[in-house]
């Protein structure tokens, strides 16, 4: 098993291409990191250990509790390594296509999955989700009102699966829009 491997998700849109994000693995971490204009670095982390948490800036996330202390926002999942099926590496984290020029970075280095959004409403959402993909996996059935665009498997020892979709704005609710 390779010790890192990075993949790179880009969409092209009219004039320009972006980096949407990229999915790195270390041993059996799994890192899923953005970059936009204006609001700095970010990443999910899905760690060996089944942990998992968003740090932005370099800072956790945190959220205040009902007795008024603030907690660290973390979950325990199943072991990376050890997931037969499926197991989410975040929510779904997507973004108003008309807006993609803006939010997102140029892509400047060649896109291991491209999405070709072209043909997309600019009030649609481009959604992806980020899963650890075991080898009982199955396929995912669409929900109504959402759009599979397209699904690349990648990884060497550790299996990563990114599906994109394209959801209309009055979609039903699957997401949580981050602003990162």
């Amino acid at each position: 098993m390779s010790l890192r491997e990075k993949f790179i998700v880009g969409v092209q849109l009219h004039r320009i291409a972006v980096k949407a994000f990229d999915v790195c693995i270390r041993k059996t971490n799994v890192y899923v990191n953005y970059s936009m204009p204006g609001i700095g670095e970010a990443h999910c982390s899905y760690h060996a250990s089944g942990q998992q948490h968003t740090k932005k800036h370099g800072n956790y996330e945190w959220k205040r509790m009902p007795n008024s202390q603030w907690e660290r926002i973390v979950e325990f999942k199943m072991e990376p390594g050890k997931v037969i099926t499926r197991s989410a590496c975040q929510d779904a984290v997507g973004w108003e296509v008309g807006r993609l020029a803006s939010a997102l970075h140029p892509l400047n280095e060649p896109a291991d999955m491209m999405v070709d959004a072209r043909d997309f409403d600019e009030s649609s959402l481009l959604l992806f989700k980020i899963y650890v993909v075991g080898d009982w996996a199955r396929e995912h059935k669409i929900r109504l009102g959402f759009r599979k665009v397209t699904r690349l498997r990648f990884g060497t020892g550790l299996r990563i699966g990114i599906e994109a979709f394209e959801a209309s704005p009055s979609a039903p609710s699957i997401v949580s829009i981050e602003t990162f």
